[in-house]
């Protein structure tokens, strides 16, 4: 017999609350993780389907799959390597991850009214240091989101593109950048 039986005690055990909650807390944890893996059935839930970010969670590989194309036709294009620049930090740590190769990807977003994100504290991805900036000078780009007139004053010549497939924000445009000048120093948000 139990100890808490012998004192006289009646009911469930004085621990009892404590193992429920943690038992259900494993199950939420279990069902969310499921769920996470298979945003795509999530998303076509009748009710909370349309409250899935599912462009943040999906697509991240189709997107990359088109910028690699784009980056082939600059490379072949132009005969220099290109780089890409996102203006928002998701979908430059998206495209450094599932590019092909994962090439360095640089954010530019603290040049275009945002925050300093984290790869502008990087020597190697901030855009305000002198030795990346000699090293991209008159190189071509894949420019993703920003808007058409914060790309041009730091290219010789920006052109819009359309949208990455499997963008799904919709105006979250592409642009073609040839001949890289950098982004003046002093526009970065500090």
């Amino acid at each position: 017999k139990a100890v808490w039986r012998d004192a006289g005690a009646e009911g469930r055990r004085p621990h009892m609350h404590r193992v429920m909650m943690w038992r259900w807390t494993v199950g939420l944890g279990v069902i969310v993780a499921l769920g996470f893996a298979r945003a795509d059935w999530l998303a076509r839930a009748p009710v909370i389907g349309p409250l899935v970010p599912k462009g943040r969670l999906m697509f991240g590989d189709t997107r990359a799959a088109d910028a690699a194309r784009i980056l082939d036709e600059l490379r072949a294009q132009t005969g220099l390597e290109p780089v890409v620049m996102a203006q928002h930090y998701g979908r430059t740590s998206q495209l450094a991850y599932y590019l092909p190769g994962q090439p360095t990807v640089y954010c530019a977003g603290a040049y275009m009214e945002g925050p300093r994100k984290q790869y502008d504290l990087w020597p190697e991805t901030n855009l305000a240091n002198p030795e990346l900036h000699a090293a991209l000078l008159g190189r071509p780009a894949l420019l993703v989101g920003g808007r058409f007139e914060q790309w041009t004053s730091t290219f010789e010549r920006v052109e819009e593109a359309g949208q990455l497939d499997g963008e799904h924000k919709k105006g979250r445009l592409i642009y073609l950048g040839y001949g890289y000048r950098g982004f003046p120093t002093s526009e970065a948000t500090p």
